[in-house]
């Protein structure tokens, strides 16, 4: 099997991307829950299960960095613009990961620290389902890229672009020929 292409950046994008809203639903999922993770419900609360949690928790955490560090390399555009509202469901979606991530490594839900009672879990949990149904809608609309956007050929664009025989290739010419020398 040849892992190099799962690790180029769009796949890492894509992958990165689809973790964090699954982490967004089954969050939502666990606080609609009283902050169980779902998965208890099943298997109970064996030590297997809270040691596989803790390495999906960690790969929340490592997604949200690589995520955020890919945002800051594409100067903070997301879907090709800096909309208000996909900055903050974009940031409410790295904070999520941030804090499972801490969760995994240090076993502190910084969250649940601050704030705690169901009311706020069920609004919580609220708030990830939309911010994931958002994203993902405008993840589609951008050919499924965050960072890059692809725009549709139309018949402006290809009426708008110059035929070859238009385009001046004289000009660079001479400091070809002084290149030659």
């Amino acid at each position: 099997m040849d892992i190099t292409n799962h690790m180029t950046s769009s796949n890492l994008e894509r992958y990165s991307f689809y973790w964090l809203l699954a982490l967004l639903v089954s969050s939502a999922a666990a606080l609609f829950l009283g902050a169980r993770p779902p998965i208890t419900l099943i298997t109970g609360y064996s030590s297997a299960i809270w040691s596989l949690l803790n390495v999906a928790w960690i790969i929340s955490g490592v997604t949200s960095v690589y995520l955020t560090y890919q945002w800051i390399q594409h100067e903070k555009i997301l879907f090709g613009a800096k909309e208000s509202k996909d900055v903050a469901a974009f940031g409410f979606m790295m904070l999520s990961g941030f804090n499972i991530g801490i969760l995994g490594i240090l076993g502190t839900n910084i969250y649940f620290e601050i704030f705690m009672g169901t009311i706020v879990f069920v609004i919580t949990g609220i708030i990830s389902v939309a911010v994931a149904a958002y994203l993902y809608k405008r993840w589609q609309e951008n050919d499924k890229s965050l960072f890059i956007v692809n725009e549709p050929v139309t018949q402006s664009t290809v009426a708008e672009a110059k035929p070859m025989q238009d385009i001046d290739t004289t000009q660079n010419q001479s400091t070809f020929d002084e290149s030659q020398s």
